[in-house]
C-alpha cells in the first residue's frame, strides 16, 4: 500500500498542476473570435484592414466559422495562386511574403472594461490591428525586409486599449509576415482565439502551476544525479536525474514566460526539439538499468539516432528541423510502445505470474486476476503501470494532435507527471529497502563480531587443550589438513611416521598406511572414506589399519580423526592407539548376529568392523583384516549401487568431478531411498565364517561377477576392482535370483579345499 507521505505529496503535486485551472476566475465577457468567419489574402494593404471585404471579392480566401472544434489558418494551406512548395528534408531557403488576416466580431458596450486579445499560437512576425488601429506590433525586419527576430509564440496574450473597441460590429486585422512553407506561421494551433477580460486571460494563462512542476524536475534530477555521484554503480539515478532535467527544461521552452525572456523564438523552438529527442531514450535507460546494470542495445542504438536528430534541430533550417521532428514523432511512438510493453507492463505481468504460481494450490490462493488488479493499486510497480499506460496514451494523442489537429493541448505533461511519481514511488521504496538493508547488515555486523568474539576465546581455550595432548600424550598425536597431509605433530608421532627425516617430500598419512599386494589400495580408501565423513558428519571417525614402522613389521593400529573447525582452515586432530584385544576374544567359540543400518559409508563402516570382530581366533591378523575389507567392499557396494541405485556411469562422472559425496548426501535425502536399510548377517564358528549382506535395492546381474568368469570387463576396474577381490577371497559365494543379496563363506582347516564354490 502507497504510504500516507507520497500519498499527500502526490495530492500536493496533482493540485499545483491543475493549479491554472482552480484558479481561473470565471470569464465575464468572452468572445469566441473561432465563431466567426476568417478572411485571408497574400500582402498586406492598411486601406483594407478597417472592414469585411464585399462577398466575391478578388483574392481574398474566406475560412468559415469553426466553433469549439477550432481551426488552422496557416498561409501553406490556404490554396493561395502561386505559393510555393517545400519538398520533404529540403534544404532550400524561400523569400517571406506577407499575408492579412481580417475576423469580423460583435461586442457589447465594452465600457469600462479593460479587455485582453487571446492567441493560442501565432507566428512568424506580425502585427494586431483593431478597427484600422495597431495594438500589438511583433514585427522585427531588416533593412533587406528579412526576418531579424523570429517570434513565434503560444498562448500570446496582451490587453487592447478599450477605446478602440467599439459597441456591435469590429474588424480584427492581423498582418503576418513569414516565410510561407514555414509550418508555424499564422495561426498554427486549433484553438483558442478570443477577446476577453484581461485579468481572466491573464489568470487562465498563468504559469505558476506549470513552473512549480518545473521546479519540482529540476530538482528532483539534480536530487537524483547527486544520488548518483554518491553511489556510482546505481547508473539509474544518472539517467533517471537526466531525464527529470531534461522533462523539466522542455516544458520551460513552452510555456509563454520564457518567451520574455528569451526573444527569438527560432532559438526557444531549438532548444525545445532538441530536449524533446532524448526524453524517450534516457526513460528506456532508466527503466532498463533499474532492474539490470547495462543498456540494451535496442536502446543504445535509439539512444544514437535520437543524438542524430537532436544535432539536426539545433544546426539545420527551421524548416528541415520540423521535419526531423515529424521524424522523430513516428520512431516516439515505435519506441513508447516497446518500453511501455516490454519493461513496464512485462516485468509487472512477470511478477503478478509469479505471485500467482507461488499462491497456487494454496487455501487462500487468489485468481491471477485478482492479484495483477490489487497489484496495479497497491504496489510501486502497478502505480508505474497507470502512470506509464497515461503516459503513453497521452504521448500518442498529442503526437496526433501535432500532425493532424494543433489543438497543443500538451496532455503529455500530465502523462509524466504521474509517470515521474510512480517512478518516484519505486525509488524511495528502493532507498528504503536499501537502508533497511544497510541497518540489517550493521546488526548482523555486531552479531558476527560478538560471534567472532566469543569464537576466539573458545579457540583459545582449545589451542591450550590439544597443546596439552600434544605436549602430555605418550600416544602419537598430529594435526592434520583436509587432504590428510601432516601439519605437525608430537615427539611420538614424530618418531612414528618419520616426520624429522631430513629432505623428506611432505608426508600424508594415506603415505604410512600398510596394504597387501592382494589388498592393493583397499585400505587408504578406507581411510578417505572416513576422513570425508568427517568432513560432512563432524565429531569423530575411528578406523583399524596397519601403520608402517620405521623398523620392524607394520603395527595394528586404532586411528582417531576428530575434526577441528580453526578460524582460517579446518583441520583434524589425529590420534593413534595401538590396537589391542578384546580381553574376552580368546574365550569366544561361536556366535551369530544380525544388523539393519542406514545407508551410509560411515554405518557400513562399523557394522563390518563389528562383525569380523573376533576372525582372529581362527585365522592370523593378517587374513582376518583381509577379509574384513573385503566384507565392507560388499557393504559398501550395497549402499551405492543397491540401495541408493548409483550407477557406474554416475559414479565414474561424479568421482571425476570431485562430488561423489554430495550425490551420495543427495540420494539418502531422495524421498525414494531415504527409508532403505543394508541388512547384515554373520555366524561365526570354529569351521567357519558365514556373511549375508543384503539390500533393498532393484539387484543386479551378478552372473559377470560370478567365481570363475573369468577376467572382469576392463571398463569395471576403476572402481569394481574391489568386488572382484572381495569375491575371490572366500571360497563360497552365492547372490539371490535377484540380485540384491549375496552369501559369503570362509572354510577353516580342512573344508575349504573341499568346499564347492
Amino acid at each position: 500500500m502507497m504510504p500516507k507521505r507520497p500519498r499527500l505529496l502526490a495530492a500536493l503535486l496533482v493540485l499545483l498542476a491543475l493549479a491554472p485551472a482552480a484558479t481561473a476566475a470565471p470569464p465575464s465577457m468572452r468572445v469566441d473570435l473561432n465563431a466567426s468567419p476568417l478572411y485571408a489574402r497574400v500582402g498586406f494593404d492598411p486601406g483594407l484592414i478597417g472592414s469585411i471585404p464585399a462577398a466575391g471579392a478578388p483574392g481574398w480566401k474566406v475560412l468559415p466559422p469553426a466553433g469549439a472544434a477550432g481551426r488552422l489558418a496557416r498561409p501553406i494551406e490556404l490554396g493561395f495562386a502561386g505559393m510555393p512548395t517545400r519538398p520533404p528534408f529540403s534544404l532550400a531557403s524561400y523569400p517571406t511574403m506577407e499575408f492579412t488576416y481580417l475576423i469580423p466580431f460583435t461586442l457589447p458596450n465594452p465600457a469600462g472594461r479593460v479587455l485582453g486579445l487571446h492567441f493560442a499560437g501565432i507566428g512568424d512576425d506580425w502585427e494586431v490591428y483593431l478597427n484600422g488601429a495597431l495594438v500589438k506590433s511583433e514585427l522585427h525586419l531588416a533593412k533587406d525586409g528579412k526576418i531579424s527576430v523570429h517570434r513565434s509564440l503560444r498562448d500570446a496574450h496582451f490587453p487592447v486599449d478599450g477605446r478602440l473597441f467599439r459597441e456591435g460590429a469590429n474588424v480584427l486585422a492581423v498582418r503576418i509576415v513569414a516565410d510561407p512553407t514555414y509550418l508555424p506561421a499564422g495561426f498554427n494551433q486549433a484553438k483558442p482565439y478570443y477577446i476577453d477580460d484581461y485579468e481572466a486571460i491573464e489568470s487562465a494563462n498563468a504559469d505558476i502551476g506549470p513552473m512549480v512542476l518545473i521546479g519540482l524536475y529540476l530538482f528532483i534530477g539534480l536530487y537524483h544525479l547527486f544520488m548518483f555521484f554518491v553511489r556510482t554503480k546505481d547508473r539509474h539515478n544518472l539517467f533517471y536525474g537526466l531525464f527529470s532535467l531534461d522533462l523539466g527544461l522542455y516544458l520551460l521552452m513552452r510555456t509563454y514566460t520564457v518567451t520574455r525572456f528569451i526573444a527569438d523564438s527560432d532559438l526557444v523552438s531549438r532548444i525545445e526539439l532538441f530536449t524533446l529527442a532524448f526524453i524517450l531514450p534516457l526513460v528506456g535507460s532508466f527503466l532498463e538499468t533499474l532492474n539490470d546494470t547495462r543498456i540494451k542495445k535496442t536502446t543504445l542504438w535509439y539512444g544514437l539516432f535520437c543524438a542524430i536528430i537532436a544535432l539536426g534541430e539545433l544546426v539545420m533550417p527551421m524548416a528541415f528541423a520540423f521535419d526531423l521532428l515529424r521524424v522523430w514523432q513516428l520512431s516516439g511512438f515505435i519506441m513508447a510502445f516497446f518500453y511501455f510493453g516490454v519493461d513496464i507492463l512485462g516485468r509487472f505481468l512477470s511478477d503478478g505470474r509469479r505471485r500467482w504460481k507461488r499462491e497456487r494450490g494454496t487455501d487462500d490462493g487468489r485468481s491471477l486476476g485478482r492479484i495483477l488488479l490489487k497489484a496495479l493499486v497497491r504496489t510501486p510497480i502497478g502505480n508505474l503501470v497507470i502512470g506509464g499506460f497515461l503516459l503513453f496514451a497521452t504521448a500518442v494523442f498529442d503526437i496526433i494532435d501535432a500532425v493532424y489537429m494543433q489543438w497543443d493541448l500538451l496532455l503529455t505533461k500530465y502523462g509524466f507527471f504521474l509517470f515521474t511519481m510512480g517512478t518516484a514511488l519505486i525509488l524511495a521504496n528502493r532507498l528504503g529497502f536499501l537502508h533497511d538493508r544497510l541497518n540489517g547488515l550493521n546488526r548482523t555486523l555486531e552479531e558476527r563480531i560478538g560471534v567472532l568474539t566469543e569464537t576466539g576465546s573458545r579457540l583459545t581455550a582449545s589451542e591450550r587443550r590439544y597443546r596439552s595432548l600434544f605436549e602430555g600424550s605418550s600416544d602419537p598425536v598430529a594435526l592434520l589438513a583436509e587432504d590428510l597431509a601432516f601439519i605437525e605433530g608430537n615427539r611420538a608421532a614424530t618418531e612414528l611416521f618419520g616426520l624429522d627425516r631430513p629432505g623428506a617430500a611432505p608426508l600424508g598419512l594415506p603415505d604410512a598406511v600398510y596394504a597387501e599386494k592382494r589388498e592393493g589400495t583397499l585400505p587408504v580408501e578406507f581411510l578417505r572414506a572416513a576422513a570425508r565423513s568427517l568432513r560432512d558428519k563432524g565429531g569423530t571417525s575411528e578406523i583399524i589399519l596397519r601403520i608402517k614402522a620405521p623398523v620392524g613389521d607394520p603395527k595394528p593400529c586404532k586411528l582417531r580423526l576428530e575434526r577441528i573447525d580453526a578460524l582460517e582452515r579446518k583441520e583434524i586432530l589425529l590420534r593413534v592407539v595401538p590396537e589391542t584385544k578384546d580381553p574376552l576374544s580368546e574365550y569366544f567359540i561361536e556366535g551369530r548376529e544380525r544388523y539393519d543400518v542406514e545407508s551410509s559409508l560411515s554405518a557400513a563402516d562399523e557394522v563390518c568392523r563389528r562383525a569380523t570382530a573376533h576372525l582372529s581366533r581362527y585365522v592370523d591378523e593378517d587374513e582376518a583384516r583381509f577379509l574384513a575389507g573385503c566384507l565392507r567392499e560388499i557393504a559398501v557396494n550395497a549402499v551405492e549401487h543397491g540401495n541408493l541405485q548409483i550407477d557406474f556411469d554416475e559414479k565414474t562422472k561424479s568421482m571425476a568431478e570431485g562430488r561423489y559425496f554430495e550425490l551420495l548426501q543427495e540420494r539418502r535425502l531422495d524421498p525414494r531411498y531415504r527409508a532403505r536399510r543394508v541388512s547384515v548377517e554373520y555366524s561365526l564358528s570354529a569351521s567357519r565364517a558365514t556373511f549375508r549382506v543384503t539390500d533393498e535395492g532393484p539387484g543386479f546381474d551378478h552372473r559377470k561377477y560370478s567365481a570363475g568368469a573369468g577376467a572382469p570387463d576392463p571398463e569395471l576396474l576403476e572402481h569394481g576392482r574391489g568386488l572382484f577381490i572381495t569375491l575371490s577371497a572366500f571360497d563360497k559365494v552365492q547372490f539371490n535370483d535377484r540380485g540384491n543379496q549375496v552369501t559369503l563363506v570362509k572354510y577353516f582347516g580342512g573344508e575349504a579345499a573341499t568346499a564347492p564354490r
